[in-house]
């Protein structure tokens, strides 16, 4: 076999190996968790139950690169349920533990070509051959507001952001699983209006 012919073998074989490296890391490995059975708001004094939205999934991707990037959307620009407590926690009542699994996140204002959309999205991980970041289809670092979780003695979590909650629209985020194809996830979403 001649030297320029080898070497476009193994350049095939090593140019296979990549993208079925890419391909298998962006499989479905685990399941989606089941839902909470509630989300309540704790707010002012208030406990006001929060209704689950299902998001939609698009995806764009680049092909330079190799990546794909995915955004989940939420119908309207405004949550109905809101309040104006910055210090607003979330009650979940769930079988497990709702910890890197339930995700409190920030919602941005939908956009499509710098043009404003009646909706709100929240950015996804991505899948890239090479650069891998989290678990793909979870929200970006960037988005999800820190908290803590409490395991009540009545077996409710709470969700109590670490700082107040600025003005803005958020989120309980859960994923729909994850895999090349992201599935949507559910949000239970609410707003935050400025102090009075």
């Amino acid at each position: 076999m001649k030297r320029p012919t080898v070497f476009f073998v193994v350049l095939t074989l090593a140019l296979f190996l990549v993208a079925f490296s890419g391909y298998m890391y962006g499989q479905n490995t685990e399941p989606s968790a089941a839902l909470p059975s509630a989300v309540v708001l704790s707010a002012n004094g208030t406990h006001t139950a929060l209704v689950p939205t299902l998001t939609t999934i698009t995806h764009q991707d680049n092909e330079l690169s190799s990546a794909r990037y995915y955004t989940a959307h939420l119908p309207n620009v405004r949550a109905l349920i809101r309040t104006n407590d910055p210090r607003a926690a979330l009650v979940i009542t769930s079988s497990y533990s709702p910890e890197n699994v339930c995700f409190l996140v920030k919602l941005s204002r939908d956009r499509y070509m710098f043009i404003k959309q009646n909706s709100r999205a929240l950015e996804l991980e991505h899948s890239h051959i090479l650069l891998k970041g989290g678990a793909i289809g979870q929200p970006l670092a960037a988005a999800i507001v820190l908290s803590t979780y409490t395991h009540n003695t009545d077996g409710t979590w709470t969700l109590t952001p670490t700082t107040a909650l600025a003005p803005g629209e958020y989120a309980l985020y859960i994923s729909g699983g994850t895999g090349y194809t992201v599935n949507p996830g559910t949000a239970f979403d609410f707003g935050v209006d400025p102090s009075k």
